[in-house]
């Protein structure tokens, strides 16, 4: 995501740095109290106090012998109380972790939108007239608005969800591991994990169809906006020269061109996730199969089914967030063109400033060139103070050059 884009990130995170952070932070305690505490409380707990005066009295959790650490037990004459709000402080801590995190990324996430676009208007302010010919007005608004809103999406919205999701993702596969591991045979159990990248070759495949298709529905979309904005800049000439049904025609083909742009956008988005779901499915469907071959009992079964589906669901989202991503990278790619453009006509270092005039105007060998474009040549012309001269010429002569 952040290939050749790393200093645009760093620029505009700075004044966000600090809530990042602490969102982060918060971010995973969300992910270890949605990766650890439900499996453990289903596949540990659960099976504890409900079941014979014998299993009461076994460790709930056992360390290994390096660790020097005393194995953890249910407190007793307690059990059914422990058991019975150890799910409330789950999501008690889970939805408070989430809701601080979230609201934090949020936060900070308006500053960077701010701080882009400031950029961008600065930057426009800064160019030569020549950069307005090479991009419409419509482009330009777009990039400002929407696609700063795209960058707000790729800079923090996701980023939460690039360090939770992945750790969620991660300490159940390390749960599913401790369980099967103490197990004898268990590591058979382990071949369901393969299902994994089969889920990431269908997210990495899906997404480079998306970029493309959003890449096409942006162009489609600023051509939009350029009619729009040409029309209502020129609402006096379309009324003058009668053009009202030329420009309905117009705006009708670029709007009937995005809607088709858009289709196949959301065609290639909304198939990821029941792609990952089946996937995912079969990885659950493969995991009762081994564990009852193998001769799992029926709360490790349930245990390690929980830690798979919890596991799976952060793929899902990570699915979602590379289309999403995907979308993206097409409006910050757009930005930092605007801001990354060159200014070709600007002062030079020796300007001085204009003195007192009398009001005479002479060109001697002048021209004025859009690139390679010659638009303006003036050989000799002299224009005495108090006359008034008239430029005349056909549409695109360079009159208003």
């Amino acid at each position: 995501m952040f290939k050749g884009h790393r200093q645009f990130y760093l620029s505009h995170l700075k004044g966000s740095r600090t809530l990042l952070v602490v969102s982060l932070l918060f971010g995973l305690v969300y992910a270890s109290s949605s990766a650890l505490g439900f499996p453990f409380l289903v596949g540990k707990i659960l099976p504890t106090v409900f079941g014979s005066p014998e299993q009461r009295i076994q460790p709930l959790l056992v360390f290994p012998d390096w660790l020097g650490w005393a194995p953890w037990y249910l407190p007793k004459g307690n059990e059914i109380f422990f058991a019975v709000s150890f799910l409330p402080t789950i999501f008690l801590v889970r939805g408070l972790s989430q809701f601080i995190s979230t609201y934090l990324l949020n936060l900070a996430g308006l500053k960077v939108v701010e701080s882009v676009r400031r950029a961008v208007f600065v930057k426009i302010q800064e160019m030569h007239l020549g950069f307005f010919g090479k991009i419409p007005t419509g482009d330009l608004l777009q990039r400002i608005i929407n696609d700063a809103n795209a960058v707000r999406l790729v800079l923090i919205d996701i980023s939460n969800d690039l360090f939770v999701q992945p750790l969620t993702v991660l300490l159940s596969v390390i749960y599913v591991i401790f369980l099967c591991l103490s197990k004898p045979g268990g590591y058979w159990f382990l071949i369901c994990l393969l299902v994994i990248p089969l889920v990431v070759f269908v997210v990495r495949y899906i997404g480079r169809a998306i970029q493309q298709k959003a890449q096409r529905t942006l162009t489609s979309s600023s051509s939009l906006n350029t009619i729009t904005v040409e029309n209502l800049q020129s609402a006096r000439d379309v009324r003058a020269y009668g053009l009202q049904q030329r420009e309905q025609q117009r705006f009708a083909l670029a709007s009937a061109e995005g809607l088709r742009m858009q289709a196949k956008l959301v065609r290639y988005e909304k198939a990821l996730s029941p792609l990952i779901e089946f996937s995912a499915a079969l990885g659950i469907a493969l995991a009762v199969g081994v564990g009852a071959g193998i001769g799992f009992k029926f709360e490790e079964i349930l245990s390690l089914i929980t830690a798979f589906y919890i596991a799976y669901s952060p793929i899902k989202r990570i699915g979602m967030i590379s289309a999403q991503i995907n979308i993206a990278l097409p409006s910050l790619a757009r930005l930092e063109e605007v801001l990354n453009a060159r200014v070709e006509v600007a002062d030079a270092p020796d300007a001085q400033p204009l003195p007192k005039v009398k009001g005479e105007i002479e060109f001697q060998g002048m021209s004025f060139a859009y690139g390679e474009e010659v638009v303006l040549e003036i050989g000799q012309l002299k224009i005495p103070a108090g006359q008034s001269v008239a430029l005349v010429g056909p549409s695109g002569a360079g009159k208003s050059t």
